[in-house]
């Protein structure tokens, strides 16, 4: 029995020391763990711009001195202290960081920005070859590189370096265009440079070009794309629509409506639904279509299936006391080829129809402000179908017109009452 006690205290007294080692062990662990953690955290949480950015930065290293992550924020610290500038402090910092991290891309591009602040051209091209050589297929390295051989004035290698980097990152496409379009002075042939050959740059492309009102390089560039990938990027193709309407750029925005969408019998020149036998779109302003307002509850404009001129199908205007000086019940944007002389032709019936300011279809330039032409007033009481015609010149700056029912000028008495019905609209060019 003794000769077992004493086993267990031997036993006891030998684990003392290792138990000891261990606890000593996890302290310093936790010891040096800990602040290493915090000044990762301050380093990766707080921004270099932020007044103040330099005291954290040197809390920071005071805390995790070997960290990367808090030697490259304290280097943007420096870059941003524009009261006590020196690109030489965020250099050392950024070699510290390229030096504890050395396979690590984003420390050797950090350092090449840094050498370049301080004009140390040659090893600032050298920190940006390295970082594109540890992560080739990144777009972030081929970025800052780009841009440092655009400033160098190395156009050829800087539009390489700029173009891969919109190959490989959506997030670089548009910015590398912004930076190409100023500049080379909006040059588009230079700007294409920039697109890798691909769908997805031609369609971003296609869209910077319409935002920046060029139509037909953004339809150029869309028409490179393969009909086979097009509807991948409908949601593009119609956003650039959108952008050339808005523009006033009715050609080209009516071919990108026509190559996204289900209507792809959609041409200049040429009114859609002009007898009214498919459907009216319930969009607010639908492009190259009727739009048929239901705001004003003294007008009801609806499409009647039992009432045509030909086919199955009209436009119906009833009224009901209808007294504002202007209509905005019924119309459609026509994209116009080029500058001529122009007809348009349309069938209308009345009923009942009595005022002092009789509806008339109107050809107005496309932002509605200035009336064209404008068909002779319908006659009041009620009347069989009657064909009317109306005969304009398109300018040589008209991409569009609108087709829209009108009345005369109000006088004192504005009240409109009765029915009209409107069918088979058509427009050629002479």
């Amino acid at each position: 029995m003794k000769e077992t006690i004493n086993y267990s205290e031997k036993l006891r007294n030998k684990s003392i020391p290792a138990i000891l080692f261990a606890a000593i062990a996890f302290f310093l662990i936790v010891w040096y763990a800990i602040p290493w953690q915090i000044g990762d955290m301050f380093a990766e949480h707080s921004p270099p711009s932020d007044v103040g950015a330099g005291q954290i930065a040197s809390f920071a290293l005071r805390l995790a001195p070997d960290d990367p992550q808090t030697n490259s924020f304290a280097g943007f610290a420096a870059l941003a202290d524009f009261d006590n500038f020196d690109p030489r402090i965020a250099v050392n910092f950024f070699e510290n960081a390229a030096r504890l991290a050395p396979f690590d891309y984003r420390y050797w591009s950090n350092l090449g920005r840094a050498y370049e602040k301080a004009e140390r051209f040659d090893d600032a091209e050298r920190a940006f070859k390295r970082a594109i050589s540890l992560a080739p297929e990144y777009s972030n390295p081929r970025w800052h590189y780009g841009n440092f051989l655009l400033r160098r004035g190395r156009d050829d290698e800087a539009i390489e370096q700029l173009r891969k980097a919109a190959q490989y990152d959506s997030i670089y496409r548009e910015q590398a265009f912004a930076i190409a379009w100023n500049y080379f002075g909006e040059d588009t042939d230079k700007v294409d440079q920039f697109a890798a050959n691909n769908p997805d740059a031609y369609a971003t492309l296609a869209r910077f070009y319409a935002s920046r009102g060029h139509g037909q390089d953004a339809l150029r560039i869309w028409n490179r794309i393969a009909e086979t990938d097009k509807p991948r990027f409908n949601w593009i193709g119609s956003a650039i629509a959108q952008l050339l309407y808005e523009k006033g750029q009715y050609r080209t925005a009516l071919e990108f409506v026509r190559q996204t969408s289900e209507n792809r019998s959609l041409r200049p020149d040429s009114i859609t639904n002009g007898g009214f036998e498919s459907r009216i779109t319930d969009e607010r302003f639908p492009k190259f279509e009727w739009f048929i307002a239901r705001s004003n509850s003294s007008v009801e404009t609806y499409i009647d299936s039992r009432v045509a001129h030909t086919g199955s199908r009209s436009a119906r205007l009833t009224f009901k006391n209808f007294s504002l000086p202007t209509l905005d019940q019924l119309w459609q944007v026509v994209a116009i080829s080029s500058a001529g002389k122009y007809r348009l032709t349309f069938w209308a019936k009345n009923e009942n129809l009595r005022g002092g300011s009789l509806p008339l279809v109107e050809v107005a330039t496309a932002d509605g402000k200035q009336t064209i032409a404008a068909s002779k007033a319908f006659q009041t009481g009620s009347g069989g179908w009657e064909k009317f015609v109306v005969e304009f010149n398109a300018g040589e700056d008209t991409q569009g017109v609108i087709i829209r029912i009108g009345r005369e000028p109000c006088a004192a008495d504005c009240a409109l009452v009765g029915t009209i019905w409107f069918d088979d609209f058509e427009l050629e060019k002479l």
